[in-house]
């Protein structure tokens, strides 16, 4: 039979702490993305419900050169119950730029 050692508890310790770290950090990342994109969509005043960020990139607008980063969305819009998917991409000089396709959601 084969025997095995037991983990000492610091390394449990050390595992723990570190896993624990990462769950916070993750909800801390997602938490600041959904802000993000809140206060955009607030800025250009669109009224929304549902939102879901998907993905964040960091990109280099073609027009202007400025840098900022790109977010993946979904939403509905309230004032035309749409239901809108695209990008909104937040330039690092406090513009906006909405890439979002918006259609009718239609029921089966």
């Amino acid at each position: 039979m084969t025997e095995t050692r037991k983990l000492p508890r610091k390394t449990i310790l050390w595992i723990s702490i570190l896993a624990t770290l990462a769950v916070v950090y993750f909800l801390m990342n997602m938490v600041a993305k959904q802000g993000q994109v809140e206060n955009a969509l607030d800025a250009m005043n669109i009224e929304y419900d549902k939102l879901k960020v998907f993905t964040s990139a960091s990109v280099k607008h073609n027009e202007s050169g400025v840098n900022g980063y790109q977010f993946t969305v979904r939403y509905n819009k309230l004032d035309s119950g749409e239901l809108c998917k695209g990008f909104i991409i937040i330039l690092n000089n406090g513009q906006y730029v909405n890439d979002v396709e918006c259609k009718k959601e239609e029921l089966w």
